[in-house]
């Protein structure tokens, strides 16, 4: 291309200076009849009078044609090596661009494949020194970091050229350029990093000359910031520093993306857990009372086919209380057909289905259930909440069926960031060890609630003695100890 421009520049200078020689030459022959028509019309001399004066202004005419074609031919050449220059480095703008759009369209194909936060602030720290290697920083002189924002402060989740704590090193965002672009929400060039109040708290950053500060920023929400620092001076324009933008925005969609998927895989694990629990929840149920029932039913039912020839009347009684037994284990399957129904508490709160559950067993044998200070189960998870309706249903089971209680009272207490829920009954109680914390204590249940308190990162403690009634107590936290996606935002 630039040799078709000096060709085309070569061509419209020999044709201006055809141009300039036509037009001297025109005025030659104007000037010559001008001065023959004036002389001759107001003196009426002859032409050997006039004619040196003539030959002179000719003279000076076509020394100024040749003078001006001479500067022409001279600016050619300069013409066309500036030409060249202009084109060359048109050029080369248009590769850095072209470059810079294919590292884009590369950081967005990579990006949407994508799901691993990790693997997002590699991809974007990548492209950044890219960038910056595009716009005349060597990588080598580079240093690179995406902080995310947690809770008040910005916390680095991957670097480049950072040693020691830097590292691990939050950053307030509160003073110097990190607050003036969470501010502007606009990328900032900064040319004295030293100065900064904040920046030059970060060591692998006092011997950068150029810091570049872009948010993370998706609406009104603010995700974390880029760092991005070189040892070489840098001038930016708006465009370059537009063009780390779009890195940053892609970046958003990509982390946002990221965090959802990993909300998701837990809540799905979340899900699979509380699968398992209530498997682990009606094999015990089951064990523990339908079919122990069943096998009693059919221990009974050839203990009556053995009586019916030798003792006819016998035989009436052991089936009213085989008849007996069966109505029970048809009301214990409809219990554990309730427990097995927990999208009530996604419906209600944990208080009504825990007044729900009371009533139940106040129709089915007459328990007495107390329930006070319920209403702060509305202050947990849903997760939470529903593992520890399991472990309440479970401790009003042994109060039921096990401690023959005839009253019971199940109270809520806030305790700084945790909930207690205590579960006193007037049973017989038994033997216990000491209380310890984080062991399930020995008895029918208790370890399968104490292994519920623990998925939830609580625990469970139980107090018990004989004719003394026993007190099971929860302590759960107000807060989820399961991790979720990285990062508050």
């Amino acid at each position: 291309m630039s040799e078709r421009l000096s060709q085309l520049v070569v061509g419209r200078v020999a044709r201006l200076r055809w141009w300039i020689g036509g037009l001297f030459l025109l005025l030659a022959a104007v000037l010559v009849a001008t001065f023959v028509g004036l002389i001759w019309a107001v003196w009426g001399e002859r032409y050997p009078q006039w004619l040196p004066e003539l030959l002179i202004a000719l003279g000076f005419l076509l020394a100024g044609g040749l003078a001006a074609l001479i500067l022409v031919s001279r600016h050619e050449g300069q013409l066309t090596r500036l030409l060249d220059q202009h084109v060359d480095q048109e050029m080369e703008q248009l590769r850095s661009i072209n470059s810079q759009v294919k590292t884009l369209q590369t950081m967005a194909s990579t990006l949407s494949v994508t799901l691993d936060y990790e693997r997002v602030m590699d991809v974007t720290l990548e492209v950044c020194t890219l960038v910056l290697a595009e716009l005349g920083a060597p990588v080598g002189n580079q240093v690179a970091a995406v902080y995310l924002a947690d809770e008040e402060t910005l916390r680095p989740v991957a670097h480049r050229g950072f040693v020691g704590q830097d590292r691990h090193r939050h950053l307030a965002g509160q003073a110097g350029a990190l607050a003036r672009v969470l501010a502007q929400t606009d990328p900032l060039l900064v040319e004295s990093p030293e100065q900064d109040p904040e920046l030059s708290q970060v060591m692998a950053l006092s011997d950068c000359v150029t810091v570049i500060c872009v948010p993370l920023i998706a609406g009104l929400k603010l995700y974390g910031m880029l760092v991005l620092g070189t040892s070489s001076g840098l001038r930016l324009d708006r465009r370059e520093l537009a063009l780390f933008s779009s890195v940053a925005d892609q970046a958003v969609i990509s982390l946002q993306n990221a965090r959802l998927y990993q909300e998701l895989k837990a809540e799905e694990e979340k899900q699979a857990a509380t699968e398992t629990i209530t498997r682990q929840q009606l094999a015990q149920a089951l064990q523990e009372g339908p079919v122990q029932q069943v096998a009693t039913i059919a221990m009974r039912l050839s203990f009556m086919r053995s009586l019916v020839g030798r003792n006819p009347d016998q035989v009436t009684a052991e089936l009213a209380r085989t008849e007996q037994l069966a109505r029970e284990t048809v009301r214990q399957i409809r219990n554990l057909t309730f427990s097995l129904q927990p999208a009530d508490l996604r419906s209600q709160e944990l208080k009504v289905a825990l007044e729900t559950l009371a009533e139940r067993l106040r129709q089915d044998s007459g328990l007495d259930v107390q329930i006070s200070g319920a209403e702060l189960g509305g202050m947990l998870d849903q997760q939470t909440k529903l593992i520890l309706f399991y472990i309440l249903e479970e401790a009003l089971a042994n109060a039921r069926w096990h401690a023959r209680a005839k009253q019971v009272v199940v109270q809520m207490q806030e305790k700084q960031d945790s909930l207690e829920v205590s579960v006193r009954d007037d049973g017989i109680g038994f033997a216990a060890q000491e209380r310890r914390q984080e062991r399930p204590a020995e008895g029918l249940g208790l370890k399968m609630m104490a292994q519920y308190a623990r998925q939830i990162g609580g625990r469970l403690d139980v107090q018990a003695s004989p004719g003394q009634g026993t007190i099971v107590t929860a302590t759960v936290p107000l807060v989820p100890a399961t991790p979720g996606a990285p990062g508050n935002g």
